[in-house]
């Protein structure tokens, strides 16, 4: 066995003559398969640890692995959390396989702290910090998992946290700076355990059910530059810092971090998180917006990133901030029917809004009518030529199907509700999504968006959602990109006829409560939203061309925003009735 050519000192061994075979092999794995990847990886670190190499050699050989790692885990994280053109987010298969990866360089890992222990050559030394911050690496990827499943705090997990943290305290690593994480990252920067632990505590700080997975995953961006503002002190060293506000963690217990309290005791870490305020508003300057305040929530964002931001400093200001509500919440006891997801909501109320339009037509009843503020006045669009099966069809892409589900009220107010219903798939349950409410068949419905969302138990959840809307209709609606001289000359049929232009959407009317909204509003796939971009909404009566405003709300699959008439036009079928009447 060849002898290694380059040390610790310099980063892990990149180009060991001994390791070649395990640079070829790392070289190999399918990049565009990262699931097939994971696998290969798994199997590769099982056939490490049993072999009976020396541990200097095992060792060099997992430090390859896992440079060669990060970018496969990172992309599983994003296609999770994520997902992209072709999958959807939240998809089971990328979250078993980043668990799988991470478990088993973790628990490598850990086998190496052994021999450490064991161990009395100071180059030892160097090492271990490597292998202690390379594990918190993966750790850390298991509790991002974790929080993407809205689980319960795990005991044991924060008890490896804190041991780990421990046990390099007591060999006075903690604060030691540590080499890059490899040799050819050289933009990264030098880093000590503490820090990665501050990361994780901060990271565990996010467990309260208020966070998409994909803000966990730009969240978890932001701390890993902000980590190094913070140091953890003792809770008593420089005078008593009970009084001083942020957070404490106790090494001897089983959580993460705590806010202060007077009856706290223990091995407590102090963690001062004020001058994270000030990297969070200069964070929100660079997105071209004014500092935040701390009284500002997530539905007050005009972008998803400052959205965030907010819920940020919210949550990690030194002092505790109260949210003042809009309404009292008041016990109740009573069943809801929910549909989640804007695409499931669009579809059953489309198909609603046809048999309405069916009943009409039948008992030639008086049409029923949407009255839509324009600049200049009023406009009129019809409720029962939008879904009318005489139009032509246009596909809405489902996961959950349109069957709503029963859920049951346990408090609500003016602004909102909390409710508690059985479900197998998180997908459209998470923060950020998208709900539709009614009491009963009869009943109007009312849209709200999730905030907070906590599971019970396997596939029971709780959650708090936030009203945004009542009584939805809905609308057909054609992106405006024919370039056309007047909203007169638009070939509707063929728009119409255009998959690819014509969606749906919800009109939401002003409401004077429940909640209060005194202006109307619509809510678009967030595909097809461009702010200050027009779009084309389609009716019998009339064709409208409407300017769409900065957004009221941002999420990943929709938009709330309001809206402009610019132009109206006469319908041809309209044009037709009309002569038909003169006549």
């Amino acid at each position: 066995m060849e002898t290694p050519t380059s040390t610790i000192e310099g980063g892990p061994p990149s180009q060991l003559s001994d390791r070649r075979a395990e640079e070829d092999f790392c070289r190999s794995l399918p990049r565009q398969d990262p699931i097939a990847a994971q696998k290969l990886l798994c199997d590769a670190i099982a056939r490490l640890d049993a072999s009976r190499e020396p541990v200097e050699q095992r060792l060099s050989a997992l430090l390859v692995f896992d440079k060669h790692a990060g970018p496969i885990s990172r992309r599983l994280l994003v296609l999770y959390g994520e997902g992209d053109a072709q999958l959807r987010m939240l998809d089971r298969r990328f979250f078993i396989a980043a668990s799988r990866l991470s478990r088993s360089f973790a628990e490598s890992y850990e086998r190496f702290k052994g021999d450490i222990e064991s161990s009395t050559d100071s180059p030892w030394r160097k090492r271990a910090g490597m292998i202690l911050v390379q594990q918190f690496r993966h750790r850390q990827v298991e509790l991002l998992l974790r929080l993407f499943r809205y689980k319960k705090r795990n005991s044991e997990q924060w008890q490896q946290f804190h041991a780990t943290y421990q046990f390099a305290r007591a060999r006075g690593l903690a604060r030691e700076p540590l080499p890059r994480g490899f040799a050819d990252d050289k933009s990264a920067p030098e880093q000590t355990l503490e820090q990665q632990f501050i990361e994780v505590l901060l990271l565990g700080a996010m467990s309260n059910g208020q966070f998409s997975p994909r803000e966990l995953l730009l969240a978890s961006g932001w701390i890993a530059r902000w980590r190094s503002l913070l140091t953890l002190q003792s809770a008593t060293e420089g005078g008593d810092r009970r009084m001083q506000g942020g957070f404490v963690v106790d090494l001897c217990g089983t959580e993460g971090l705590k806010r202060f309290s007077s009856e706290e005791a223990g091995d407590l870490l102090h963690l001062d998180t004020s001058p994270l305020m000030g990297a969070i508003d200069k964070e929100v300057v660079a997105l071209g917006g004014a500092p935040t305040g701390s009284n500002m929530t997530a539905a007050n964002g005009h972008d998803a990133r400052g959205a965030l931001l907010s819920k940020l400093r919210i949550l990690l200001a030194p002092g505790l901030v109260q949210i003042k509500r809009r309404g009292d919440r008041k016990p109740v006891a009573y069943s809801v029917q929910v549909i989640s997801g804007l695409p499931q909501i669009v579809q059953i109320l489309r198909k609603e809004t046809q048999t309405r339009a069916e009943q009409l037509e039948r008992s030639a009843a008086q049409v029923a009518e949407i009255t839509i503020s324009a600049s200049s006045g009023h406009t009129r669009i019809s409720t029962s030529v939008v879904g009318a099966a005489g139009l032509a069809s246009f596909s809405i892409a489902t996961t959950f199907g349109t069957r709503p589900q029963v859920w049951q009220v346990k408090d609500c107010s003016d602004s909102g509700c909390r409710m508690r219903g059985q479900t197998a798939d998180l997908n459209g349950l998470i923060p950020g999504s998208l709900v539709a409410i009614r009491e009963g068949e009869n009943s109007l419905w009312t849209v709200a968006v999730i905030r907070r969302l906590r599971r019970l138990m396997v596939d029971h959840l709780e959650v708090s959602v936030e009203h945004i809307g009542r009584r939805p209709r809905f609308v057909k609606m054609v992106t405006d990109g024919l370039q056309v001289a007047s909203i007169d000359d638009v070939p509707v049929d063929d728009a119409l006829n255009s998959k690819r232009k014509c969606f749906g959407a919800l009109y939401l009317p002003a409401s004077e409560k429940h909640p209060t909204m005194p202006i109307q509003t619509l809510l678009v796939p967030a595909s097809v939203f461009n702010a200050g971009g027009t779009v084309i909404l389609l009716s019998s009566s009339a064709t409208y061309r409407l300017r769409l405003n900065k957004p009221l709300e941002q999420q990943s699959d929709f938009v709330w925003t309001s809206f402009a008439v610019i132009d109206k036009a006469v319908a041809q079928s309209q044009r037709m009735r009309d002569a038909r009447v003169v006549a």
